[in-house]
């Protein structure tokens, strides 16, 4: 089609007739085909103030202003629609997916059980019912409803008996309950139905929670034949799960497979000296870990001369058998630092705080996340002192939902406006704020491109001076260098990630929130190395559970918030599980609780500083030789 040609036109059919609706409808579908949407809106709304109970007009502006992601307007256009013909299907399914981007999660379900209610038999709307019952939103409300969504996949399967998608959905659901003999069942029903690589990796995973190590080995095996490109995942899981049912030969085997598929993946190595260990075989184990001594991977060198040091390893000649110290350890019960005092906005009260940093004599910076604000509690202080707060003299000084703060040497603070999506330099002493990142600091709205932030979850900054965001709704993390106005995406293929941290050599450790585990991308790197978690979620000494949190020491030691565990987790270098420090205790406000742990940072003493999120504080963890 002549786009141009037909633009002339209708320009000229309203120079010549004003209040011709025709011509700017059709004025506004020629500049939406041509993706200029704001045009396409300018339209539709000269359409709807001439005709005011257009639906098609409202339609029409709906979807433009979704093409922008403008959800709040799309809403109100939805909701125009509804509110003129209260049985629109289109508009409810369309109003549902933009309260959805707009991480109105309730809503989304209201809308798809209404246009349940208008028709039972709705497959579509049953399962995008089912998926937005297991979100959570930014602002930690719990919402994952798997009960639901399991009701509503049933219904699905009532329906259509034969439906994979619900069967594999369910079984998702189910293991998120660890119901794992359901899950089970229902990954079994899709191989039954049509067989793939997939399921029989999740039944695996399934009969592995279930300690069937002999079925998942067999349902891995079939996986790896169907899909002989991720030998190296497959035969990981296999060889893991042979040396749980002390199959200590194959599983050697395996390893030696893996290392020479990926001769510069030390973890291998070092995971076939552990074996080899249980087998026995203690000369060949510490053979295995004196070659990842030898290593170019800081954390597996540091982990192997720890079990190089060993009684085991003694008998062990090796040149390069060097002791080092041992892991740090922690007393059991916190000290509260700040707030616990209730939820509130008093000075020494606190409001669901979450990121925190420490300056060079020890004050404590806390972004009170509810309380929009962040506040400064001295060494011993009883009350906070607040340094940066919403304020609305202008936009620099808002602050909605601050998450994440860091600051420079020079004192200066860094943080996460959260909800505004964009980074706020305050200044030290100063009483407003500055917006340095966030589309020039001309709109609130999020968006994905190089000079935009969606969420911004947490900040780091290296000793240059550069930047590193996870970009929370991208899935990214974005670095940003001094003065820069776009941002160089460093890590990608996360999932919600909400925190970053670097170490000594400028390697970055994300948490992969709900990956549920620890990435490590090496600076220049085009994909992560998974060195914690990444087990599915759970409770178990190697899984995590949406970590949201992280730091580390000068040994490379990872703390890390295991979240919705209620737990503070450290793997050392190399480790293939963690080791509780904080917390575990289920989840309460006693000395040695936590709950829903979020920010965590090391004083030069290597003290603990938690933000016990839940309990409205800041808990302390002393080291025990302190």
């Amino acid at each position: 089609m002549d786009y141009k040609g037909a633009l002339e036109d209708y320009n000229k059919a309203i120079e010549l007739d004003p209040d011709n609706i025709k011509a700017y409808d059709k004025r506004g579908n020629v500049k939406s085909n041509l993706l200029d949407y704001k045009g396409g809106i300018e339209d539709y709304t000269k359409v709807i103030e001439r005709d005011p109970d257009n639906i098609p007009a409202y339609y029409k502006r709906g979807i433009a202003s979704m093409n922008l992601h403008y959800y709040n307007f799309a809403i109100k256009d939805f909701t125009k629609i509804i509110e003129l013909d209260p049985d629109n299907i289109p508009a409810y399914y369309r109003r549902a997916s933009q309260r959805h981007n707009a991480e109105d999660y309730k809503g989304s379900i209201e809308d798809y059980t209404k246009i349940i209610e208008l028709d039972p038999d709705n497959i579509i709307a049953y399962s995008e019912r089912a998926k937005t019952k297991q979100y959570r939103d930014t602002k930690n409300n719990r919402l994952e409803d798997y009960e639901g969504s399991i009701e509503d996949y049933t219904k699905i399967l009532e329906l259509d008996p034969d439906n994979i998608k619900a069967y594999n959905e369910r079984g998702w659901a189910k293991s998120r309950l660890k119901d794992y003999k359901g899950s089970m069942e229902d990954f079994t029903k899709v191989i039954n139905l049509k067989p793939d690589e997939d399921s029989y990796s999740d039944r695996g995973n399934a009969k592995r929670n279930l300690e069937d190590y002999k079925g998942a080995i067999e349902d891995y095996t079939k996986a790896l034949k169907l899909n002989p490109n991720k030998t190296s995942y497959y035969l990981q899981q296999i060889a893991t799960s042979k040396s749980r049912v002390e199959d200590y030969k194959g599983a050697i085997e395996d390893y030696t497979k893996l290392i020479e598929l990926e001769p510069d993946e030390v973890y291998f190595l070092f995971a076939r000296g552990y074996v080899k260990e249980l087998s026995g075989d203690l000369n060949g184990a510490c053979a295995d870990w004196e070659k990842a001594a030898n290593s170019d991977d800081t954390y597996f060198v540091q982990l192997s001369k720890k079990h190089l040091m060993m009684p085991k390893c003694q008998n062990y000649s090796s040149p390069d058998n060097i002791i080092v110290d041992e892991l740090p350890e922690f007393n059991k019960a916190g000290t509260t630092l700040a707030g616990g005092n209730g939820e509130g906005s008093a000075s020494n009260q606190l409001s669901h705080p979450t990121g925190i940093a420490l300056d060079a004599s020890g004050n404590l910076y806390i972004a009170d996340t509810n309380n929009h604000r962040i506040q400064k509690w001295t060494p011993g202080a009883t009350e906070g002192i607040t340094v940066a707060e919403d304020k609305e003299r202008s936009r620099s000084s808002i602050i909605t939902y601050p998450t994440g703060i860091t600051l420079d040497a020079s004192g200066n603070m860094y943080i996460t406006d959260t909800e505004n999506n964009n980074i706020k330099k305050w200044a030290l002493g100063a009483t407003e704020g500055l917006i340095i990142i966030g589309e020039g600091g001309t709109t609130d709205r999020g968006g994905y491109a190089a000079n935009q932030l969606n969420n911004p979850a947490a900040i780091t900054i290296d000793t240059y001076g550069n930047l590193y965001i996870a970009d929370r709704e991208n899935h990214r993390i974005q670095e940003w260098a001094p003065l820069a106005t776009i941002g160089t995406t460093v890590a990608r293929g996360l999932r919600f990630p909400s925190d970053v941290a670097l170490d000594a050599a400028g390697n970055l450790y994300i948490a992969d929130t709900e990956n549920n585990r620890i990435q490590k991308w090496e600076s220049g790197a085009r994909e992560g190395t998974t060195v914690a978690g990444g087990n599915e979620k759970g409770s178990r000494a190697y899984q995590l559970f949406h970590p949201q949190g992280i730091t580390l020491d000068a040994s490379g030691n990872m703390y890390i918030a295991d979240t919705e565990n209620n737990r503070i987790q450290m793997w050392a270098p190399g480790a293939i599980e963690g080791t509780t420090i904080a917390g575990g205790n289920g989840e309460g406000s006693a000395a040695n609780q936590l709950s829903l742990p979020r920010g965590i940072t090391l004083d030069s003493s290597g003290n603990l500083y938690i933000a016990d999120t839940g309990n409205n504080r800041i808990q302390k963890y002393a080291p025990v030789d302190n």
